[in-house]
């Protein structure tokens, strides 16, 4: 992993973590901070203008059924969250450097956490959306996408979630959990990814054909 910092031309931090990455990355607010997991189930949280680690768990070797798939910090970059192979979800407090909660049954390659810091956004094994709750340790049922989903962001000041998935999106409302738009792609166009735009208003998708398959708004 190189990072370049402002004022190099080129990257002027390596940081190498204990295996493969696929997709568990995160920047803190601002950037000061990113975390990192590897496919051997570590997970490292570093200062982006040292290396610095902050905190670490490490598994090496023994922990690839944990290989870490997706990581979230919290907006004020006081908790992250990972998703892993093994389906797993689980949450560190970065202050105290202990593990607040696990969950088990999840699957999909995002997670994230709510600007309260209080709910965490994942999905289930069978790829629909959850909400988990951190203070009463359960989770909030929401009704299912009309497909299976491998991500799911918080949109419009998260009052919704959008979901995506290979046969399109879902907007589900986050106060009622009910389903309130749906895009279904047309001609096998698979959707690989989503991109939100800074006010989370708007999203882009790419397809398997590398062209955007539309924006909702």
């Amino acid at each position: 992993m190189a990072i370049r910092r402002r004022g190099e031309n080129h990257p002027g931090l390596v940081l190498k973590p204990g295996g493969p990455i696929h997709g568990a990355l995160a920047l803190s607010r601002g950037g000061g901070l990113i975390a990192i997991g590897d496919m051997h189930g570590t997970i490292g949280v570093y200062r982006t203008d040292t290396g610095r680690p902050t905190f670490v768990e490490r598994q090496g070797e023994q922990g690839k059924a944990r290989g870490m798939l997706g990581a979230t910090f919290s907006p004020d970059a006081s908790t992250l969250a990972t998703i892993s192979r093994d389906g797993v979800v689980r949450v560190w407090d970065l202050v105290s450097q202990e593990r607040l909660a696990s969950w088990r049954g999840f699957g999909g390659q995002t997670v994230e956490v709510g600007t309260r810091g209080v709910q965490v956004l994942v999905l289930d094994s069978h790829g629909q959306p959850r909400l988990l709750n951190l203070a009463q340790k359960e989770a909030i049922p929401l009704n299912p996408a009309p497909m299976a989903c491998t991500h799911a962001r918080f949109v419009m000041g998260e009052s919704a979630i959008l979901c995506m998935g290979t046969d399109g999106l879902a907007l589900i409302d986050a106060t009622n959990g009910q389903c309130t738009a749906s895009f279904l792609v047309q001609g096998g166009a698979g959707l690989l990814g989503m991109v939100l735009s800074e006010d989370r208003t708007e999203a882009a998708v790419l397809t398997e054909r590398g062209l955007p398959a539309g924006l909702l708004q």
